[in-house]
């Protein structure tokens, strides 16, 4: 039976817009708690980033007359992205992450308007450092509200899904632990071959860190006893162009 899935989530987009409109009558009848005040923010300094969000969703959903958020977090949920009230002139963004249909951590941008020009800021978040976050303010945050959080999930959903990849191919095929940075934009990784020693080591690059198909693949072979003659494989190379990375590997290497 063929579902159409498109339709389902596009309503569900228009109502998450719709909802947008609705969140300031909201504000007014029902007041959250100010989860990034001032004592709120000294208190997380010495958080790490996963304690903070808990922190973060705790102080939101404490009280009983708050639980209305989370019925409109859970039917938003689908779209990978949630905005909701925190207090007054600020608003709160959250970015759900998935892999192979699991949800991994949230992220969050909490916005505050400047009741003079109506302009809007970041005035915190809890995304990864390396995504250009002010960049994408100053181009798009109070042009398209709709193209900054796209533009801000794409980059979180291909960064888990290179960190993703990587942990899958670890635990499951690597003889050697992967060299990486922290957004997962350079890998290079070690194999050693069963059947003669052989060693292929291969490095790739993401110049786009909006996606998690690598720009650059570089693939040589050294062969048992030949440390100085190394032989690109650049045939392979093309695989690793082309698919997402356990995939490629399968192909390239199999079981």
């Amino acid at each position: 039976m063929h579902i159409e899935l498109e339709p389902s989530v596009q309503k569900l987009e228009k109502e998450r817009d719709e909802k947008k409109l609705i969140f300031e009558n909201f504000k007014n009848s029902q007041s959250l708690r100010d989860v990034i005040g001032k004592e709120n923010i000294n208190d997380s300094m010495n958080m790490n980033q996963n304690e903070l969000q808990d922190h973060m969703m705790k102080e939101i959903l404490q009280d009983s007359e708050e639980r209305e958020y989370q019925k409109i977090l859970n039917a938003y949920r689908l779209t990978g992205k949630t905005i909701f009230p925190v207090k007054e002139n600020r608003i709160g963004l959250r970015f759900e992450t998935f892999y192979n249909a699991k949800y991994l951590e949230p992220y969050y941008i909490f916005l505050e308007q400047n009741q003079e020009n109506e302009q809007l800021s970041i005035f915190r978040h809890t995304l990864p450092h390396f995504i250009p976050l002010d960049e994408l303010e100053a181009k798009y945050l109070n042009k398209d509200m709709n193209k900054f959080a796209n533009m801000v999930d794409d980059y979180l959903q291909a960064f888990v899904m290179r960190r993703e990849e990587v942990r899958t191919l670890t635990n499951n095929k690597l003889n050697r632990k992967p060299r990486v940075n922290n957004a997962y934009s350079s890998i290079e990784f070690t194999i050693l071959l069963k059947d003669n020693n052989d060693r292929v080591d291969i490095n790739l690059t993401y110049e786009n860190l909006t996606s998690f198909i690598p720009t650059n693949a570089v693939i040589c072979l050294t062969r048992e006893g030949t440390e100085n003659k190394r032989k690109r494989l650049q045939k392979r190379e093309r695989e690793f162009l082309q698919s997402k990375l356990t995939d490629a590997f399968e192909t390239v290497f199999g079981t």
